[in-house]
């Protein structure tokens, strides 16, 4: 019992730290994106603002309508970071990104990334959209 809780922690930690590692506006949308596009969405989740008081429900509902539309189109084959704008004050960038599916249909993506806590995080509002 106690190898198995020290897996879970190690688990655990390593989960985290994917997110927490010292990543640029650039890198961090690439890691996001390619999360969601895995199905990895509690990955997805521990890269955004949306750690606390989220709306389980609702984060669900939306990655499952992402999924359905991720497999319509044969599921990702690849991400591409095509601009990163990091403010003046170096707290916030946006990052453009093209994904290309598999039945080769494109969509140009804006990741709004900020600065919080010693690392970057995407800043994602559920009720945006």
């Amino acid at each position: 019992m106690k190898h198995l809780f020290n897996i879970i922690i190690a688990i655990s930690i390593l989960l985290v730290a994917g997110c927490a590692a010292d990543r640029s506006p650039r890198t961090l949308t690439k890691y996001f994106y390619k999360a969601i596009a895995n199905g990895e969405y509690d990955k997805a989740l521990e890269c955004t603002t949306m750690n606390e008081d989220i709306d389980f429900e609702l984060y669900h509902a939306i990655m499952d309508k992402v999924s359905t539309s991720i497999e319509a189109k044969g599921g990702v084959d690849k991400i591409e970071i095509i601009d990163e704008q990091i403010s003046e004050d170096g707290l916030s960038a946006v990052v453009a990104a093209t994904i290309t599916y598999v039945d080769g249909s494109v969509d140009k993506e804006f990741c709004d990334v900020i600065y919080q806590d010693d690392k970057w995080i995407v800043d994602v509002d559920l009720y945006s959209k």
